[in-house]
């Protein structure tokens, strides 16, 4: 991309700028002017309007019946191609929530938009508009959603967060893929949710998940991303489980890990999974249910949660059925309310909850 030192327009000028200028000072159509290039009007009409890219045999011809060179109709298209690249990529970096990226640390201030172009794809670790639709297009093109019609998702604010995700987890130590291994570890993560606070639990967490090969990381989600959790290979096919703490309590935060730790166990590793699991919102697919279920067997099984009594359900109920379960007691609260034996509004002071502090989620 261009520094500030050189000249680049925002905006893009096709050949046929240049074309028209000539053909209504001599006063031809467009039929015309086809019939002189010997070529269709639709033809004659894309080198107009730029769809037509000129090649050595139009440069000739447009020399030829326009004037100036073969070289000077190259060139002019070469730029105006250079300079499209540049405009496409300048909405594509307009519609990035980079106001929210600097406010988190993830992009640096800018004086420009040619500023903000490079710092944009240089937050993606890409060289270009291209590389990024081969990229993180395609990585968006396998998502598989699960929102809710209510909420409005960005994709463009989704894939920040991936990426952010994928920044942070190059900074961890992680081994090699280990299914079984992680499988046992899942076990040892469900003793961390007694643990109340993140600054102690979240490390504890990635020790465990990186000796089985998971990379995980809590990131906060910028607006347009309502996601709660991904579950989705890196290059080196390592899982990588990102969590958003988005609804800042302690049922939400685990009972998402687990879920997308079922991602990673049960589910085709070619897929990226994104997950909004807002309370109340079922699962609509068999992968969805099947990773709900994973996770809620391991945090606290529905037979468990049978036993309780079939009438109110008191605070005491919960805490006797956390210490059977090992888990937080609002973990129980809120399985009991995603089954709908307690409303959304009932017990909830017995969830742990947590607040951002810039980009570190703390204990609130």
């Amino acid at each position: 991309m261009p520094s500030n030192a050189t000249f680049a327009p925002r905006w893009a000028s096709p050949p046929g700028d240049t074309i028209r200028e000539a053909l209504d000072e001599r006063g031809l159509s467009l039929t015309q002017f086809a019939d002189m290039m010997a070529c269709s009007p639709e033809r004659a009409s894309g080198l107009l309007d730029g769809a037509e890219p000129i090649s050595l045999e139009l440069g000739r011809r447009l020399a030829d019946t326009i004037g100036a060179t073969t070289q000077f109709w190259m060139s002019r298209d070469a730029q105006y191609r250079d300079d499209l690249d540049r405009v496409n990529a300048d909405r594509w970096a307009e519609s990035l929530p980079t106001a929210e990226m600097r406010k988190l640390g993830w992009l640096p201030k800018t004086s420009d938009w040619h500023e903000r172009l490079d710092a944009c794809l240089q937050f993606f670790g890409v060289p270009d508009l291209r590389t990024w639709d081969d990229t993180y297009g395609s990585l968006l093109a396998t998502a598989k959603f699960r929102t809710s019609p209510k909420i409005r998702t960005d994709e463009a604010a989704v894939a920040v967060w991936l990426r952010q995700g994928e920044v942070e987890a190059q900074h961890l130590n992680v081994g090699r893929w280990n299914p079984a291994r992680f499988r046992d570890v899942l076990a040892d993560a469900k003793s961390l949710t007694r643990e109340k606070d993140p600054a102690i639990f979240l490390p504890a967490l990635t020790t465990l998940c990186a000796s089985a090969g998971v990379a995980i990381v809590v990131v906060r989600s910028p607006q347009g991303c309502p996601a709660s959790g991904v579950a989705r290979r890196l290059g080196s096919g390592n899982p990588l489980l990102v969590l958003s703490g988005r609804h800042r309590s302690d049922d939400h935060l685990w009972f998402t890990f687990f879920h997308e730790a079922a991602h990673a166990l049960l589910h085709d590793p070619g897929l990226v999974f994104v997950d909004e699991l807002a309370p109340g919102s079922p699962a609509a697919s068999d992968v969805e249910r099947e990773a709900d279920k994973f996770a809620e067997d391991i945090l606290c099984p529905r037979s468990l949660l049978e036993m309780l009594p079939s009438g109110r359900i008191t605070t005491r109920d919960v805490i006797r059925a956390s210490r059977a379960a090992g888990v937080a007691p609002g973990i129980v609260v809120g399985q009991l309310q995603h089954n709908g034996m307690l409303g959304y509004d009932q017990l909830n002071s017995l969830k742990r909850r947590y607040r951002w502090n810039g980009s570190n989620l703390e204990i609130a």
